[in-house]
Order: structure tokens, then sequence, then C-alpha cells
């Protein structure tokens, strides 16, 4: 039997944390982190919910749904994944349409 110890580096630890913070907004299966980030900028405080409750429906709209073309008109691109293919939208539902399938998988 081979046992191997590994951990984090401390900035590593404090993103994690941070992350984890975050997500426990989203569902009870995620941990609080126990490194907390208390340099983290005030909006990264705040829960999820009061922030989008702010937003308008175009502002929304944007931070979904932009296409390729509607970003590069601001002079960006939607994200390009090496080795595999560009995301079709910019916004989070690029990331959202991505994570829907390798999450079956658990790739």
């Amino acid at each position: 039997v081979i046992a191997f110890r590994v951990s984090l580096d401390p900035d590593a630890q404090k993103a994690v944390g941070l992350l984890r913070s975050h997500l426990i907004q989203f569902s009870p299966h995620f941990k609080s982190g126990s490194v907390s980030n208390g340099s983290a900028a005030d909006a990264l405080k705040l829960p999820l919910a009061l922030i989008a409750s702010k937003l308008t429906l175009a502002e929304l709209s944007l931070l979904l749904y932009r296409c390729d073309a509607e970003e590069q008109e601001d002079g960006g691109g939607c994200y390009n994944i090496p080795n595999w293919t560009p995301l079709k939208y910019a916004g989070l539902q690029g990331l959202v349409s991505v994570m829907a399938d390798i999450r079956p998988k658990n790739d």
C-alpha cells in the first residue's frame, strides 16, 4: 500500500474556500470552505441572488447570452478552449452549455 498526502498552496486554498462559499448558495451538497478570504472584493462577499436582483433584463441578457458577433463589436470575442472549440456564447450560458455535457460523464 502506498499513500500520498498532498495539499494546495496557500493561495489555492484561499481560492477554493472562496469558490466553496459561493457554491453553497446553489446546492447544500457543497460544504463551506475552511479558509476564508478577508481580502476578497466586496462584490464577491455578497450572495449572488442579491447581486442578480439589481440587474436589469438587458444587463442580465448581456451577462448570459452575448454571442461572438456581439463580443467582436466591442473588441472581444467568445472564449476559445484550446484543442477543442470556441464557446457559442461569451456570457455564462457558454460555460453552462459545456458543463451540461461534462457533468453527466464526470469528465
